[in-house]
């Protein structure tokens, strides 16, 4: 009783505990000395609370397609003033602008993370709304890539740009594992398109993307990294503690819970189940577990029980299995029969006349009998065989049973019990019919095969065999035991083992030309095909007990096989020689691109074959024709039109096709021929479709190349009439000036024949170089040494020996670097030329405004953009600006930009004008090349 009380308790004490009152927590409870007693401003209908949040936060704030703000900052905000009765608007922009808002007190309240670089700007509230944890997502089939901070380290990832994840990485020193992005949809969209990367971010934002764009090959999961905390952010103190307070009590009440998974966990709704229904849930789930557990104590006193009344059964029921044997008992005072069953429990009762009722008369009379002579002495033991009918079959199903009838009697001799042990022999019984009659069977069979059967003793000497093998051998089995025949004499088989073979087959050719190997050949009158099947039987250890031998004359059915093979090898011959004469006809319309095609007028259909017997196409009129460029289809038409009339000429058309092949137009000869049938007239026509794409092709380049040799030789022409002229200038003008030293001329006029001479040597050397340099270029002489260069530093260099010594006043010269460091493998001589080249152009054009020069790595290429706000390019000008000597004026060669354009090319890369005359000049160039490090300058 005691035990139970105990139990009793246990279980009241586990109902109280799961009582959820005594959880609650006491939402009144908060401090409130250090709390202003006043707002900061008053909040009116004409000047409410002006509440702001970033538009690309979800689910917490973001505006959906009609740009309603919405999330659960948005409503968990809405509720908390509403209550309060604040008056309030909401506005959604960009994050850095809600700080910048917040801070200037052009908004009263937002939600933010506490950390470091939200501190500067406003106050924050003590209650925890939100945990900002960081969760990875990655194309599905893929090894998770991040699981804990530490693997960004050594992994590309993609991350909000001036989030909190953003904050930790860049705090650790692994600004080069990044990629920013503003727009988190799109970086999410990117990995789930291209399938590859990641995103590292808020996990219930990443959760909201991949359900709301269907992202379905996308998965997503936790990384182990500290967690942001989101709070309410204001100046208003008293405003953050009303908020805190508020939102305190809708947490205890349940209602941020019901928000949360709105927004959160969609999945989850609030079932709407009053609380004292759960309470009384409790309840009865503990009462239920209380009665349980006093009727499993009940049960387990009475299985114990019975326990021990089941082993004193166990060792008789496991004497009975062991030994198949089944018990039953006649009671000798009440006379009836009781069963035992195969647990040793005593079961059925049955009088004399129900259990003789399943007993033949003989069986019954004979137990009958057995009983009485054991009551009356006569017998101590009595054993005998009955057939009953089974229980379960009483219409059939015979069984025999072997009895020993033993006795139980008292002190004076009479007998109580009568006990009998029963074995069922009706498998044995039958096993034993089924053996004779499998005896019977296999004489029957052994007597009448129609091959050879021999018997053999367990050395090897024939015991018994069917009338054909004594006629095979000529040989009665009298004949042949009193001979002891053995069956090496029956037929010689060298190498045979007859103690250890497995199964033996053999076929022999056995001759009778006067050698005597064996019985079967000294009886024969010409030579046999003889097969012989030998199969052992052994007993359980493998010794050999005898062997069973099959044999059969297959003279017959081998020459019959041999002349159908050599019928097939004809055939198979005829065949191969067939196949290789078409398959040379494929090879040769293979290699010189030929078709096979036929055309019907019946059917108006026009069917090209690949080899002899494999259709490639079935093309109808309509489909030829709208495979037929314009300029041939009138030579099509015309070819079909003489088809269909059934012209007996030989048809012929050169086709172009719209079609291409390798990138050019698709050319087709057609030659078809008339097929005549007995009486002349035209069934179908056959012909050729040959390839003549590669003919026509080249007869197109070869008119190209005399065009552009032609055109190869004027430039020739003219660059050497522009390069004398251009070479003759200068020199003229130093031999001239220098001739003025040996006239009369005034000492003041000295200096101006020096300052011309030198301006001329300059401009004669800058041309000599130009056109060496360029000479070098054609010839592909340029060595491009690439290697590891510091772009970031000596791209300003570059900038400042392109405008040096020819800047001018009221122009400004602009260099954008937005890189601390970017090494890059490039070749920064040619690369510095060109940028040098490219500046000193915008400088000398541009009088006015700026030159501005900026570079960018995008992609694994280096975009380099020089800009001007000079006097731009005329459009005839620009046809011809990279023509040799086109463009040289303001003192230049001409041969800047051709040699700009040359070493960009050669470098794989790419160099684009953009000019509008009188507006200014935009040069764009693209390097192909791979970034080392690569250090962002920092934003904030």
């Amino acid at each position: 009783m005691r035990k139970h009380l105990t139990i009793i308790s246990f279980f009241t004490l586990l109902a109280l505990l799961a009582s959820p009152h005594l959880y609650a927590a006491d939402t009144d409870s908060v401090e409130t000395d250090s709390i202003p007693q006043e707002y900061a401003r008053e909040y009116t209908e004409e000047h409410p609370l002006v509440y702001e949040d970033a538009f690309d936060i979800w689910p917490y704030a973001f505006n959906d397609d009609k740009g309603i703000a919405m999330g659960f900052n948005v409503e968990l905000v809405d509720i908390l003033l509403n209550q309060l009765g604040i008056p309030h608007v909401t506005k959604l922009k960009v994050r850095a602008d809600v700080l910048k808002d917040i801070k200037d007190k052009r908004a009263d309240l937002t939600l933010g993370m506490q950390a470091p670089f939200n501190e500067e700007y406003t106050i924050f509230g003590k209650q925890v709304v939100s945990l900002f944890t960081h969760s990875v997502v990655w194309p599905k089939g893929e090894q998770q890539p991040i699981t804990t901070f530490e693997d960004i380290e050594n992994h590309q990832v993609f991350v909000h740009y001036g989030s909190f994840s953003h904050y930790l990485i860049e705090k650790q020193g692994w600004g080069n594992s990044i990629r920013t992005f503003e727009d988190m949809e799109s970086a999410v969209k990117k990995v789930g398109s291209e399938g590859k990367g990641q995103v590292l971010w808020n996990t219930a934002a990443l959760k909201w993307l991949i359900r709301a764009n269907h992202l379905n090959k996308l998965q997503i999961a936790p990384v182990t990294m500290p967690d942001g905390e989101y709070k309410f952010m204001s100046n208003d103190q008293l405003l953050l503690h009303k908020l805190d307070s508020l939102y305190s009590k809708l947490r205890n009440d349940g209602r941020v819970v019901t928000i949360r998974n709105k927004w959160f966990y969609p999945e989850k709704q609030n079932s709407g189940i009053p609380t004292w229904v759960w309470h009384i849930l409790n309840i009865l789930v503990v009462l239920a577990i209380f009665l349980t557990t006093i009727i499993f104590y009940v049960r387990y006193r009475e299985n114990k029980a019975n326990a021990r009344s089941k082993q004193r059964n166990s060792r008789l029921a496991l004497i009975m299995r062991a030994s198949g044997t089944s018990i039953w008992l006649y009671d000798v005072v009440k006379q009836c029969f009781i069963w035992i069953n195969n647990e040793g429990i005593p079961t059925h009762n049955y009088t004399l006349e129900q259990f003789t009722s399943r007993l033949d008369k003989e069986s019954h009379d004979l137990v009958i009998s057995s009983i009485n002579d054991i009551v009356s002495k006569k017998s101590e033991n009595i054993s005998l065989d009955i057939n009953t009918f089974a229980e379960s079959d009483p219409t059939g199903g015979v069984h025999t049973y072997a009895i020993t009838l033993s006795v139980v009697r008292e002190k004076e001799g009479k007998p109580i019990v009568i006990m009998a042990v029963c074995n069922d022999i009706t498998e044995k019984n039958k096993n034993l019919r089924e053996t004779k009659e499998r005896l019977i069977l296999y004489r029957s069979i052994f007597n009448t095969a129609i091959v050879d059967m021999i018997y053999f003793d367990r050395d090897g000497y024939i015991v018994n065999m069917n009338e054909r093998a004594q006629e095979t051998l000529q040989m009665s089995l009298d004949e042949t035991i009193r001979n002891r025949v053995s069956l090496r004499q029956i037929i010689d088989i060298p190498d045979f083992n007859y103690d250890t073979f497995d199964y033996y087959n053999v076929t022999r050719f056995i001759n009778y030309n006067g050698v005597k190997n064996s019985i079967i050949s000294r009886k024969l009158t010409k030579p046999i095909v003889y097969n012989l099947q030998i199969v052992p039987v052994r007993d359980k250890d493998g010794n050999l007990l005898c062997a069973y031998e099959t044999g059969m004359e297959i003279t017959e059915t081998v020459d019959t096989y041999r002349n159908i093979q050599r019928g097939i090898r004809k055939e198979k011959e005829a065949n191969k020689e067939l196949i290789d004469y078409i398959d040379n006809i494929n090879y040769v319309m293979e290699v010189g691109g030929v078709r096979i095609a036929t055309y019907s007028p019946d059917t108006h259909i026009l069917s090209i074959n690949k080899s002899h017997n494999i259709v490639q196409h079935e093309l109808t009129q309509t489909r030829v024709m709208s495979l037929t460029a314009d300029i041939s289809q009138k030579a099509v038409m015309r070819a079909l039109n003489n088809m269909d009339n059934r012209s007996k000429t030989t048809i012929e058309a050169e086709v172009c096709t719209t079609l291409r092949a390798g990138g050019k137009p698709l050319y087709l000869l057609l030659r078809f021929v008339p097929t005549l049938d007995s009486e002349g007239n035209v069934i179908s026509y056959f012909g050729m479709c040959r390839d003549i794409s590669t003919i026509k092709a080249t007869e197109a380049m070869l008119e190209k190349e005399t065009v552009k040799a032609h055109e190869i030789e004027t430039l020739k022409n003219s660059f050497l009439r522009n390069m004398s002229y251009e070479i003759r200038t200068p020199l003229s003008s130093v031999v001239g000036f220098s001739e003025l030293f040996e006239q009369p001329h005034s000492p003041e006029d000295e200096v101006l024949f020096i300052n011309e001479i030198k301006s001329s040597s300059t401009y004669l050397l800058d041309l000599i170089n130009d056109i060496l340099f360029l000479s070098r270029l054609d010839a592909h002489m340029i060595e491009y040494n690439v290697q590891p260069t510091d772009f970031a530093l000596s791209f300003e260099g570059h900038c400042y020996v392109g405008w040096a010594n020819q800047q001018k006043e009221g122009v400004e010269y602009i260099v954008e670097n937005r890189f601390d460091k970017i090494i890059v493998n490039i070749d920064d001589t040619n690369i510095g030329r060109v940028i040098e080249q490219v500046i000193a152009n915008a400088t000398k054009h541009t009088d006015s405004g700026f030159v501005r020069a900026r570079y960018d790595y995008v992609g694994d290429r280096l975009m380099i953009v020089i800009e001007d706000t000079g006097s731009g390019i005329a459009p005839d000008v620009l046809k011809h600006i990279y023509e040799r000597f086109a463009s040289g004026n303001n003192n230049g060669t001409g041969l800047g930009l051709p040699i700009c354009k040359e070493i960009i090319e050669q470098m794989n890369g790419k160099i684009y004008i953009f000019t509008k005359e009188g507006k200014g000049t935009t040069v764009c160039i693209i390097i192909p090349c791979e970034a080392i490090t690569i250090e962002r300058k920092k934003i904030f």
